[in-house]
């Protein structure tokens, strides 16, 4: 649980840190972004992150949602370490609608998981949904709080490209940590599969074992059927 909220941490914080006080450097040298292309640009990466958010709940259960979101926070922290070698609006751009992609997916998938966790080591997820939407949002605000709050020293101290550099370092230990975290030989047990599947199996259990019972019924009524036509009405059998 920790590495999760970890994970969700060193995602968060370092784009949030650099989200609130990127604005200055885009308008100077060598971006020159006017305040309303800034707006602009940043309006429509909020919706794009609306379609991947939709995207992920449709993909995640396909490809795994471990395996997905892995890649998707290696893919955040690869461009978000490119963006130190970007010199011009269109490649700032492309580089940030990667990273966009990359980081959305936490913000999905992080809750279902603590439920995952939950179910894994055999804890009951109504006794501890409160903890659970507790440890996902805070973790969520806090590191925005602290992003938010720290990127503007950093961003002063260190400058724009190296800031990013280490928000990108600090992105990458997150989904090192987690994978390790969640590998069945540190969990000692395999993680518990999603609420969706757990469904499907067990209503396939349920049919599977009806089966026998179903066949069964059915040849006792031909049984039945054939011994009437021998009797015949009056209980006497035909000559």
């Amino acid at each position: 649980m920790l590495a999760l909220i970890w994970f969700t941490v060193s995602l968060t914080a370092p784009m949030a840190m650099m989200e609130t006080s990127m604005e200055p450097h885009l308008a100077a040298h060598p971006f020159n972004m006017s305040p309303g292309r800034i707006g602009s640009l940043f309006a429509a990466f909020a919706l794009l992150a609306a379609v991947v958010a939709v995207m992920t709940a449709q993909l995640a259960p396909r490809v795994g949602a471990v395996r997905f979101l892995i890649c998707a926070s290696f893919l955040a922290a690869i461009f978000c370490f490119a963006m130190t070698f970007v010199n011009s609006m269109l490649a700032f751009s492309v580089v940030w609608l990667f990273t966009v992609i990359g980081l959305v997916p936490i913000y999905v998938l992080n809750m279902q998981l603590m439920m995952r966790l939950c179910r894994t080591f055999s804890l009951n997820v109504a006794d501890h949904a409160d903890n659970i939407s507790a440890a996902s949002m805070g973790a969520l605000m806090g590191a925005q709080g602290f992003g938010g709050t720290f990127g503007g020293i950093l961003l002063s101290a260190v400058g724009f490209r190296c800031a990013w550099r280490i928000a990108s370092v600090v992105m990458l230990t997150g989904p090192l940590i987690f994978a390790i975290s969640l590998h069945p030989r540190v969990l000692k047990r395999e993680l518990a599969p999603p609420a969706e599947s757990e469904q499907v199996d067990s209503s396939r259990s349920h049919q599977v074992a009806g089966e026998p019972a179903k066949a069964r019924k059915q040849q006792e009524v031909v049984q039945e059927g054939a011994s009437e036509d021998e009797t015949g009405t009056t209980g006497y059998k035909r000559k």
